[in-house]
């Protein structure tokens, strides 16, 4: 009787141990990681070409433990370009050879560049550093490209970043005199802030008020038509009430959707809206569209997400009774480690990590949500590498 076959181990995971408050950090950073767009520039495209200039400081060609010893410094330096800290610490959650690293270089690296608003031990908003981490990192590749360098910013533009996260929002006005339609088009660097809608009379809290379907959500960032007194029209002249509608153009490789969770009211004054909102493993934003035609043109040259179907990778979750104070961890889908691992979920939650079952995420308190589109590359496999000059050159986008 041949022997039976070993089984393949899941694949490890890896975890960032807590500076003193840094979970917000922590999540975002294992959000980004299961992000194949995202990590398959930082990670595998970087890896594959260092030595290379990217952004103000050189990225060397070293070995993985030379990354961990390197994330783990606590001396800090005299400069150091985010992105540089940002490959570090994905060379080694990659790996899966540690079961935990302190992201000491990551977090003096923001500090770096943004100090006052991360102070340490101090809590701070995921969102905010979601917002902050993206666009600084556009800011690098921009400042890359201008000075010859390969990082693939794009003129006007954050170039690759948008590639992966930018999202066009359409706005159109139609004047309620003359019907004339003026049309006004936005980029967003960091997907979409949606919001839930107003709770129920007296409020309501997770475990009283009904849950919320997270199209709920998305329509009060995108609704279908919405009344604009006193709008002056360039084409009749008449003041009157006009129709605003937002919908989605072009769409990026990755759909990141952050949902605001402070409220205000005189009663409560600032508190957190705490009420559960139910998201789909699977997405389709073809309702929130702009009309088919507008939408073709709108997409011409996009291969990412060109039919609008979005699969779910990751959820960043707060806990806690308000949004100043609690702690942040997430789920993740998908196992990467040199492409092994089943695909199932699991919870990372700073150093300590452990498989989690679908119906706790689906639970969770979500804060923010990472789709990526259906055609990317499979969960449990690494990202398709980016041939040379194929990924730092970004898509055109279409403007208006």
């Amino acid at each position: 009787v041949a022997p039976e076959a070993p089984r393949a181990a899941a694949a490890p995971r890896t975890g960032l141990k807590n500076l003193g408050n840094t979970c917000y950090m922590n999540s975002v950073v294992q959000l980004l990681v299961h992000c194949d767009a995202f990590r398959g520039f930082f990670l595998d495209f970087i890896k594959q070409q260092a030595p290379l200039a990217l952004g103000p400081v050189g990225i060397k060609r070293e070995a993985t433990i030379t990354w961990k010893a390197s994330a783990e410094e606590k001396k800090k330096p005299s400069e150091l370009a985010l992105a540089t800290a940002v490959h570090g610490i994905l060379r080694v959650l990659a790996s899966g050879r540690w079961s935990s690293c302190a992201p000491h270089a990551l977090v003096q690296a923001v500090w770096t560049h943004r100090g006052c608003q991360f102070a340490n031990r101090r809590q701070n908003d995921a969102q905010e550093f979601l917002f902050f981490l993206i666009d600084r990192l556009s800011e690098e590749l921009r400042a890359d490209a201008a000075a010859g360098g390969s990082g693939g910013g794009g003129s006007g533009s954050g170039g690759l970043l948008d590639d992966f996260f930018g999202l066009e929002v359409v706005q159109e006005v139609k004047c309620g005199s003359c019907g004339a339609v003026s049309r006004r088009t936005e980029l967003g660097g960091a997907g979409l802030l949606v919001s839930l809608p107003e709770p129920p009379a007296g409020g309501g809290t997770l475990k009283t008020s009904p849950a919320v379907a997270l199209d709920a959500c998305v329509d009060t960032a995108l609704p279908a038509a919405e009344p604009l007194d006193g709008f002056a029209c360039d084409k009749c002249g008449a003041r009157c009430r006009a129709s605003v509608s937002r919908r989605l153009g072009a769409l990026p490789r990755a759909l990141l959707l952050s949902i605001a969770r402070t409220r205000f009211d005189l009663k409560k004054g600032r508190h957190k809206d705490a009420r559960m909102v139910r998201f789909p493993l699977e997405l389709d934003v073809a309702r929130w569209r702009v009309e088919e035609g507008e939408a073709k043109a709108a997409a011409e040259g996009e291969a990412a997400a060109a039919d609008g179907k979005y699969v779910l990778r990751a959820v960043l979750v707060h806990s806690g009774r308000s949004t100043d104070q609690g702690h942040y961890y997430s789920f993740a889908r998908g196992a990467f480690v040199d492409g092994i691992g089943d695909g199932g979920w699991v919870e990372l939650n700073d150093e300590r990590v452990k498989a989690a079952e679908e119906g706790k995420v689906l639970g969770a308190e979500a804060f923010v949500l990472l789709y990526e589109a259906a055609a990317a590359p499979a969960a449990g496999g690494p990202a398709a590498p980016a041939p040379a000059g194929a990924e730092v050159e970004p898509k055109r986008r279409r403007r208006s």
